[in-house]
């Protein structure tokens, strides 16, 4: 098989920089608070990755890029080999990437990677004005660090990039380096006071650290405050910077480097480190090392990957090869590599490990995969995705933290290492509630309405409720209610937390009749947390939505965040109208749910058969009515609704719902809750995303649509006299 080759006219560009030999501190310069070490595997990593651009075919010639510094060959010195304008200082770094960008301005268009393998630093800010006066510049260290005192702050190299994307350059990056996050990045301290740095050499131990990252520094001497003044921040940038980067959003996100308009590959979270291994007896960074080995697989086996797969298969021998870091990306995860073309990009999960008995997927509870899940194995990345009649199935039987465990479904088979596994089916997690001990009158009368309770359960297979019996079980700490019987003799419901009954939810004497009350109790808490395991990023921002005259987009947030965080929007008791604007030229389909505290789960639209399609650039009006606050009610807490909207691609039926309205009190709950096809049956069985995905006799994929939720607090005030 041929390897595929970057295709079409445009021009490659590769700016490479590897950062081994940190330039020691002279007498010229003065004196430094802070000392980097050298790295033995920064150069090693750039030709690297030299030789597998070479390895590549082009439709024109690619303009490389190679600034370098290695440890010093000769005898005492203290200059690496490489000539003065090949060495990766400051300066050279911003007029490579200036240079770069004037020849893609040139062609009006272009192709360009860089990579980073070096130290990473935290400085404290040079633009307050996006930062804030406490700020921090998560930063490149050049090879002068030391000397110059002068690091190239995420600020400047945001813009440099961004100048570059705005001229035509469709950009990718890989940055080996530490992201200077909160704790130190070295095996030791690699801060030390001025005069001990005064007249210090770079000694041997100095070039055998394995961490790509310094302490944080501070400022150098007074004299070099002049010579380390930033790049400006062009008017058009401050907002959306001061956006991203202000009040220190970014320091517990896993990257710092804001792509817009380009891609990035980060060796590791904030708070971890990037390390170095050797090699066929040559240390390299462990990142990059395994980049380039996944590079080269995908070129031998003839296929072409979205970053996407990139990033699944370098996390997958990370975790195979128990490494303590995260490799990140941020950025058009369905771009292919070194292209301008988007591929067929369904996320998914990759093959760790597969025998007989099962299958080591690479992403765990972090990633929200659930258990009892079902995933389909992709050999190939060529096969089209959505046809699963001769697939190999897998269903999730074990999660932990970062990767899960398999059991086959269909027949077991040998399963290549790195192989897809595409989400099937999504099993949401069963509302846990923990059975509690307490007993009001007597052990042998609690027992046995609990054996009551529980033989009901047994009887309706019930699998939408866990009951957790055992106060020493992991789960119980996960189980946020807790029922119990009071000393009326009833079933009653508390919060596992503080133990507060939870408003207006029913008691009741008979089991059957509580256990239909916990089994809506679940149908709401699934519906609240229900969303797109496969977030979509097309979906986003799509919707703008006014409630009795005010935009509420800063009071929304798209899920899966946690509805808990989210201000609430007060409102008065009575009308409440509901404008929705769509802001895309495709037709939007909504629906929403008010989820109410009262255990009753209202559709406020559509109105009519009609009202949930909105054309593009349209809007449509809609009115709910809200409750006044009971007599009885906790006036502190006010009365809270979960106001939540299904936004798709597709046409919703208003009996899509039917099954998920909360049901009588004296209506028998029937039927099943899991599986579906489609949004709408998703919608219908609260279990599965709409993935498309079904066994067909035929070659014809079914039709996806994307779709994501929003969410929201509405909150009735009481009203004034």
């Amino acid at each position: 098989m041929s390897a595929p080759q970057p295709s079409g006219s445009l021009r490659h560009f590769f700016i490479i920089v590897g950062i081994g030999y940190y330039a020691p501190v002279d007498a010229v310069s003065g004196k430094r608070s802070s000392h980097l070490k050298s790295l033995l595997g920064a150069t090693v990593d750039a030709d690297a990755m030299l030789t597998y651009i070479n390895s590549l075919k082009f439709p024109q010639p690619p303009r490389v890029y190679k600034l370098t510094s290695s440890i010093p060959t000769l005898q005492g010195s203290k200059e690496p080999p490489e000539p003065e304008h090949e060495r990766p200082t400051y300066e050279n770094i911003v007029r490579v990437l200036r240079d770069v960008t004037t020849a893609v301005q040139k062609d009006k268009k272009g192709i360009v990677h860089i990579h980073f393998s070096c130290h990473g630093i935290r400085v404290k800010t040079s633009y307050p004005q996006i930062k804030g006066q406490t700020g921090f510049d998560e930063s490149i260290a050049p090879y002068d660090y030391n000397r110059a005192g002068r690091p190239l702050r995420d600020v400047e190299l945001g813009m440099l990039i961004q100048n570059m994307t705005k001229h035509g350059a469709n950009v990718s990056t890989t940055f080996d380096c530490c992201h200077a996050g909160s704790v130190s990045r070295g095996d030791e301290d690699e801060s030390s006071s001025e005069s001990e740095n005064e007249n210090a050499d770079l000694d041997e131990c100095d070039r055998t650290s394995n961490t790509r990252g310094g302490s944080n520094a501070a400022y150098g001497p007074e004299q070099w405050r002049n010579s380390t003044d930033p790049l400006h921040v062009a008017d058009e940038l401050i907002h959306p910077f001061k956006e991203a980067w202000g009040d220190k959003k970014m320091q517990h996100d896993s990257t710092w480097l804001l792509p817009v308009g380009y891609d990035m590959f980060g060796a590791c979270c904030l708070d971890e480190k990037a390390t170095e291994e050797a090699y066929g007896g040559k240390y390299n960074g462990v990142f990059t090392h395994t980049f380039i080995k996944v590079l080269n697989e995908f070129r031998v086996e003839g296929r072409t990957p979205t970053h996407e797969r990139i990033r699944k298969r370098v996390l997958s021998s990370f975790r195979k090869e128990q490494i303590r870091q995260t490799p990140v990306f941020v950025g058009n995860s369905g771009r292919h590599w070194l292209r301008v073309t988007n591929g067929s990009n369904v996320p998914s999960l990759s093959v760790i490990t597969a025998d007989a008995s099962r299958v080591i997927l690479s992403e765990g509870q972090a990633q929200g995969v659930t258990k009892g899940s079902t995933y389909a194995i992709y050999q190939s990345l060529d096969e089209p995705i959505g046809d699963i009649s001769d697939k190999p199935l897998v269903e999730v039987v074990q999660v932990v933290a970062d990767k899960c465990s398999a059991k086959w479904v269909t027949q077991p088979c040998q399963v290549l290492i790195g192989a897809e596994a595409v989400l099937v089916k999504y099993q949401l997690d069963d509302l846990r509630i923990f059975m509690s001990p307490g007993t009001p009158r007597s052990d042998t009368f609690n027992a046995s309405k609990y054996d009551e309770l529980r033989q009901f359960t047994t009887n309706h297979d019930s699998d939408m409720i866990e009951f957790i019996e055992d106060p020493s079980s992991s789960q119980c700490s996960t189980a946020p209610f807790t029922v119990f019987v009071n000393t009326d003799l009833k079933y009653q419901l508390t919060r596992s937390s503080d133990g507060a009954p939870i408003p207006m939810f029913p008691q009741s004497e008979s089991a059957d009749r509580f256990h239909r009350y916990l089994t809506q109790l679940a149908r709401f808490e699934t519906l609240k947390k229900l969303h797109n395991p496969f977030y979509s990023e097309q979906m986003e921002d799509c919707l703008e939505i006014h409630i009795n005259g005010r935009n509420i987009m800063s009071y929304c947030a798209w899920e899966p965040s946690q509805l808990e965080n989210l201000p609430p929007l007060d409102v008065k008791p009575g009308k409440v109208v509901v404008k929705l604007r769509n802001r895309i030229k495709d037709t939007l389909n909504v629906t929403g749910i008010n989820l109410s505290p009262l255990w009753g789960t209202n559709i406020f639209h559509p109105l009519d058969e009609d009202f949930d399609t909105i054309p593009g650039y349209h809007e449509r009006q809609t009115t709910w009515y809200v409750d006044r606050l009971p007599e009885y009610w906790d006036k502190t807490t006010g009365y809270v609704d979960c106001v939540k909207f299904f936004i798709s691609g597709k046409s919703l039926r208003i009996n899509t719902f039917e099954s998920v309205v909360m049901d009588p009190i004296d209506k028998a709950i029937t039927g099943t809750f899991r599986g579906g096809l489609d949004l709408e049956e998703l919608l219908l069985d609260l279990g599965l995303p709409d993935r498309g995905f079904k066994r067909r006799s035929d070659r014809e994929s079914p039709e996806a649509s994307p779709w994501i939720t929003l969410m929201f607090k509405i909150r009735t005030v009481a009203e004034e006299g």
